[in-house]
């Protein structure tokens, strides 16, 4: 069995599946989640079980005092091979019950299993009418997702909205920008200067974060700043002429695909 460590926020859930998923199909083993963290994490949820997930096994542990952790941390390499990040092959059959204790931020695990992942991540919920109405309104429109991560990690160059908003002005005539954050009130803060019309998501209705998410890859176009919640939705984004712009070195760790326009 593969069983991957779930952890943080949806973007890196979904690279933390993503490589167990490869890994698991490329060793030909089963695949399991340990969801311990979310029993005593009062800011975010697992939310992978939002998708149309192949069949995999949940895995928890004791995590909700300090004595819990302490047992999670001796028994869990009593029964796991644990690995952390990329320190191994992950793929070598002389490991067996391997642990992936790691964020896995690498798009070739996406790369092996593409139409699988892409088949997968969507959604296995009923979507709400004003849901279903943005997706459509994006999906029909010259609409572009502006995505300002703020907060505990952020990206505010106002130099590089300007230099991505104004690129995808130039090319895509009447652009309907539409902005996801998680500070939205911020967010509008350090766009206006620029000059440029833009509209929050919010404009649509109320929507929970997984909502947004698949209106936001139903952009046609997309502006991303730091962090692997936007990532994925650049990446989900089927649009054969999309254009994905994110700043220059912000993200060092992912090898962005070759056509995404860097500033």
């Amino acid at each position: 069995m593969v069983v991957v460590k779930m952890a943080d926020g949806l973007g890196n859930q979904i690279f933390r599946y993503v490589c167990g998923y490869a890994v698991s199909k490329a060793r030909n083993e089963d695949l399991g989640l340990d969801i311990a963290d979310y029993t005593s994490d009062t800011y975010r949820s697992f939310q992978m079980d939002n998708f149309n997930l192949d069949e995999y096994r949940t895995i928890t542990f004791p995590n909700k005092t300090i004595f819990g952790k302490i047992i999670r941390r001796i028994v869990r390499p009593l029964k796991y091979h644990v690995i952390h990040e990329q320190d191994e092959d992950l793929f070598s059959k002389k490991i067996n019950r391997i642990y992936l204790n790691g964020y896995y931020e690498d798009l070739k695990f996406f790369y092996m299993c593409e139409n699988d992942i892409r088949r997968q991540l969507r959604p296995r919920y009923e979507m709400s009418k004003d849901t279903s109405d943005a997706i459509e309104y994006c999906r029909s429109h010259k609409t572009c997702a502006v995505h300002l991560r703020l907060g505990d990690r952020r990206y505010d160059s106002r130099e590089y909205f300007s230099a991505a908003l104004g690129y995808i002005k130039e090319r895509i005539r009447d652009t309907e920008f539409i902005v996801f954050s998680n500070e939205m009130e911020e967010a509008f803060q350090i766009l206006k200067p620029l000059s440029i019309e833009c509209k929050s998501i919010d404009s649509f209705g109320k929507f929970s974060d997984i909502d947004s998410f698949f209106i936001l890859q139903s952009c046609k176009h997309q502006v991303l700043s730091v962090g692997t919640y936007g990532i994925w939705g650049g990446i989900l984004n089927d649009n054969p002429e999309k254009i994905v712009c994110v700043p220059d070195g912000a993200m060092a760790a992912i090898s962005f695909p070759g056509e995404w326009v860097k500033f």
